[in-house]
């Protein structure tokens, strides 16, 4: 047995919690000291096999003997979820606080209920969390955020302005919150401008940014471009990013992953994309300072972050600029920090003629800055559902969160002009019965027929395109479009009626289906998307042709031309690299093509 520091600590998200104060004296099971000390040494399979069921029983017992020491099942838990146990450390973290509860003890258990995805029960502990403690500006973000998660984003939204208030130094916070306003209605290009360039400043607290980096200013040589992200694995941003890796001109770019993603967390999708890079460095847990430096050794000229402030990004690291130039891809709104010199966009999601209140230049892809590859090809179905069904079926396959008022409104007016049509939800946390409750509720209060609608949970990939051969009418969502689900759709023959919104997160659904020609399915009030919808399934005729030929319209598109996407982001890399290459005095020959390049306004 040896004795541990006399607190546990905590280190949740940008603070430090004292969780429970311990006798200076109390010894810890020298099992438990062992395994948190390969942990903290990044030997988690080491730590794993030190707690066998059998050990974890001897700590329990000895709880049990002495109950004074409770303090053991907190510090078990927490080395859980480091080890990402998360099922058992829920288990460990309900012992602790039924016998101390407490503040932290409530959160903690809520945040790994919520990874389980227990959502309502994670709300649940997130409010006991909060009524301990109302003035812990980190309970009440994770509150709002867990009601935001279940759907309830009015609410979720306004717990987290009230976490900024009690924490406004916190960027973490202050995120979570612009994630949440982003699903609301009535915002503007420029409602997220003056918090995003507060959150830039922020993050670049006590940061000195890299001003004289050592790499070679050659116009023409091959690059070195570093991806930074933690979605190397199966998800909607791998789909979008991955036709990139595959089309790059290996002769001119060398590519370089930062992969932000837990080990345990790694699938297939992993060693596919970590073949695609001449380098691939899991960089999980490195400090800031840690990452800076390597990134400087790789000698990396470019550093790209994907998606911006998603959960594991490192824009910590973006605001050192440890590379000359930097550049986002994927975030739907500026980054706020003028470390970042660039912004891949387009025509369809930030049209010229739109405000562009974005800290970094806007570069703009001719034929469009998304790709689409499928991962699966399930045939299409060979008779529209609407034919052998005898009855329409509308599709909606979002993130709930994504399912607005609005969006409940006009898909409620839709079903009352198709009194015999079907509408089927899918969404991937329907799995959980307080989310499915409260959506089926919110369909109910917009006007919805319920009894003509399914809500689903989210099958694997293979049947989930399957099931697209059910729909003859997918409905996106609006303020917060679909992007990778409208192309799934158009892949499996089923087109999207969207609505072209002002925000870059609205035009997902225009980016795809104007670029496979399919501009008569884009609306531009919330009657003409009524409108559309419901003209669209009166021709069972014309949709059963689209319907066969789309597959093939879309390959013959832009949308599916990962050569081209490609090619269009290496000479968007190249016209970069020159500008930095002009700013260190070196005469660069070629010049930029008109309109590819906005500055900040």
């Amino acid at each position: 047995m040896k004795t541990l520091s006399s607190k546990i600590v905590m280190q949740g998200s940008s603070v430090e919690l004292d969780v429970v104060e311990l006798d200076s004296h109390q010894l810890v099971p020298a099992v438990l000291h062992q395994a948190t000390q390969y942990c903290t040494e990044g030997d988690h399979p080491s730590a794993l096999a030190l707690l066998t069921e059998e050990q974890l029983e001897h700590i329990r017992q000895g709880v049990g003997t002495y109950p004074e020491r409770f303090g053991w099942l907190f510090m078990t838990a927490d080395l859980l979820v480091r080890l990402e146990q998360f099922s058992t450390a829920v288990e460990w973290f309900e012992d602790f606080v039924q016998r101390h509860p407490c503040a932290v003890g409530y959160y903690r258990l809520a945040q790994s209920l919520q990874v389980v995805g227990r959502l309502g029960e994670s709300v649940d502990c997130a409010r006991k969390a909060v009524q301990m403690d109302p003035t812990h500006g980190e309970f009440l973000s994770f509150l709002g955020q867990g009601l935001f998660d279940l759907g309830n984003i009015e609410n979720g939204y306004d717990a987290a302005c009230q976490a900024c208030e009690l924490a406004p130094g916190d960027p973490l916070i202050l995120s979570r919150r612009l994630g949440i306003e982003h699903y609301l209605g009535g915002k503007t290009r420029h409602s997220f401008q003056a918090d995003y360039q507060r959150m830039g400043r922020l993050i670049s607290r006590g940061c000195q940014p890299i001003q004289d980096h050592g790499n070679v200013p050659s116009p023409d040589r091959r690059l070195r471009v570093g991806v930074l992200s933690p979605f190397f694995r199966t998800n909607s941003v791998a789909y979008a990013f991955e036709p990139l890796l595959d089309g790059m001109d290996s002769e001119a770019i060398e590519l370089i992953g930062y992969s932000l993603l837990p080990s345990s967390r790694e699938d297939g999708v992993t060693t596919r994309m970590r073949s695609k890079f001449s380098e691939f460095h899991p960089v999980m847990g490195l400090s800031t300072s840690a990452l800076v430096d390597k990134i400087q050794q790789d000698q990396i000229d470019i550093l790209v972050e994907i998606a911006g402030y998603v959960g594991g990004h490192r824009m910590d690291v973006m605001a050192c600029k440890p590379a000359p130039v930097q550049v986002d891809i994927g975030a739907v709104d500026t980054t706020g920090l003028v470390q970042i010199d660039y912004r891949l966009t387009d025509q369809w999601l930030d049209p010229w003629e739109l405000p562009h209140p974005y800290t970094e230049t806007c570069v703009y892809l001719p034929h469009g800055c998304q790709c689409y590859r499928p991962f699966a090809s399930p045939p299409v179905a060979s008779v529209l559902p609407m034919v052998a069904k005898g009855y329409a079926t509308f599709g909606a396959f979002h993130d709930h969160r994504k399912i607005s008022e609005t969006s409940l409104k006009l898909w409620a007016q839709i079903l009352k002009r198709l009194p015999e049509a079907h509408l089927v939800i899918k969404c991937r946390d329907a799995f959980d019965q307080t989310v499915c409750h409260r959506l089926r509720n919110r369909c109910r209060v917009a006007g919805c027929d319920i009894e003509r609608i399914d809500i689903i949970g989210w099958p694997d990939h293979g049947d989930h395109l399957q099931l697209l051969n059910q729909i003859d009418l997918m409905l996106d969502t609006t303020p917060h479009s679909g992007s990778i689900m409208t192309m799934e759709a158009l892949w499996m023959g089923v087109p999207t009626v969207t609505l072209a919104g002002d925000l870059y997160m609205s035009r997902m659904g225009v980016l795809a289906l104007d670029r496979v020609g399919l501009d008569l399915f884009i609306a531009q009030s919330e009657q003409e998307y009524i409108d559309k919808a419901v003209s669209f399934i009166q021709q069972p005729e014309a949709m059963a042709q689209l319907r066969q030929g789309l597959r093939t319209r879309m390959l013959r598109s832009p949308l599916c031309d990962a050569k081209l996407y490609a090619s269009e982001v290496c000479q968007a890399f190249r016209y970069m690299w020159h500008r930095w290459c002009r700013s260190q005095g070196v005469h660069v020959g070629t010049s930029e093509p008109q309109g590819w390049f906005r500055e900040p306004e």
